[in-house]
């Protein structure tokens, strides 16, 4: 098993694995280059987290989703994937070159995984490329109004839109394309009432006029009786001059819920708070990634410190819930604090080591830079 690395998790292999690949980036045009470091960066998180977890071929269903998302917003800008694409070949052959340099003994099986994993992630930045650049189809008056409003653009004469509206993103975690026809057909049927959307087979965006935020998340309520349920959703409320960051919300809110594993549903701002403040705070996320580290490549400490959270610290509960004795709860839970130097049956240090796996979380899944995601008219 690979030594994993956080903070410098992501930053310090992608250190060792910089200088071809920054050669090239910088052959991109600038307005490329951060973001192009960001899909280098989730690349390089996801083989290292795969070579540390010791799994060969199975993907979570939010990485794939993760690195889908990536792909949306590199299509969502136009720009061409080939350039992206050979970026993306030289991160896999350069970690590779890392791990036969830095490790003794036979690494044969873990090449193997380091070529799988890159392959896998070029295939699925391919397929989120591919969701939004499929061939154009005629849009309805309500898809045209949606992207007039997030591109800031005038909508199309007669086409009536509200002062403000609840904006809510949408996102399915399944490598299949959502079952979305049940809900699309309800949807149209709120054009009636000024709802837009704007829609792909992996998820997208809904409009719905709205007078206050408390009506926002009324409607996304409403509406949540009707999708799929492997489906998220981050709400927002702005008025109608403020669509755009109203988007930028949801899609933030939306990832955040992804990153931390929340189940599905839908979310808003104050449900992910810290989620959303690791996301922003690279720093912070990074010190807290760091403590937890150690127990996160421990699967039994993980599973006991996981159930721990979600019992609010109750130890019998968590020995109940994991069909173990208490003893045995109690000896994990040292094994923790002698980890970490913080004590899990602290409700203080237990917030801490709540807080550092939703900051490993987030940072695993390195979904920063889908705040600018968007729907390129197709």
């Amino acid at each position: 098993m690979t030594t994993r690395r956080t903070d410098s998790r992501i930053t310090s292999l992608s250190q060792e694995v910089s200088s071809p690949v920054n050669q090239t980036l910088g052959r991109l045009p600038p307005a490329q280059r951060a973001p192009a470091r960001e899909i280098v960066a989730c690349e390089v998180d996801v083989i290292e987290k795969l070579l540390a977890d010791g799994r060969d071929g199975t993907w979570a269903a939010h990485t794939v989703a993760t690195v889908r998302m990536l792909g949306h917003e590199w299509a969502a800008r136009g720009w061409p994937l080939d350039p992206l694409l050979a970026v993306l070949g030289m991160v896999a052959e350069r970690i590779a070159e890392v791990l036969i340099t830095s490790e003794k003994g036979e690494v044969s099986d873990r090449l193997g995984m380091i070529a799988q994993a890159g392959n896998r992630f070029l295939a699925e930045l391919f397929s989120g490329y591919q969701e939004l650049t499929r061939p154009a189809t005629h849009k309805s008056d309500p898809e045209a109004a949606a992207l007039a409003l997030f591109r800031r653009r005038e909508v199309r004469p007669g086409t009536e839109v509200a002062q403000a509206y609840g904006v809510i993103a949408c996102r399915g975690a399944s490598e299949a394309p959502i079952a979305f026809d049940a809900f699309g057909a309800w949807l149209a049927r709120q054009a009636d009432h000024g709802v837009l959307s704007l829609l792909c087979s992996e998820g997208g965006y809904v409009l719905a006029p709205a007078d206050d935020l408390t009506g926002a998340l009324a409607f996304a309520r409403r509406m949540r009786e009707h999708l799929p349920r492997n489906v998220w959703s981050g709400v927002s409320w702005r008025v109608r001059e403020e669509v755009p960051e109203g988007r930028t919300e949801a899609v933030e809110v939306l990832t955040s819920a992804l990153a931390s594993r929340r189940p599905p549903g839908s979310y808003q701002l104050g449900d992910v708070l810290v989620e959303c403040a690791i996301l922003r705070q690279p720093s912070v996320s990074g010190l807290l990634a760091r403590l937890i580290e150690p127990v996160v490549r421990n699967a039994v400490l993980l599973e006991t410190l996981s159930s721990l959270i979600g019992a609010g610290g109750n130890r019998s509960k968590t020995a109940t819930d994991l069909v173990i004795h208490r003893s045995t709860v109690e000896y994990r839970l040292a094994q923790i604090k002698r980890l970490t130097g913080h004590a899990p049956s602290s409700s203080r240090s237990l917030q801490v080591l709540a807080a550092a796996l939703t900051a490993y979380e987030a940072a695993r899944c390195t979904l920063d830079g889908l705040s600018h995601w968007d729907l390129k008219e197709r």
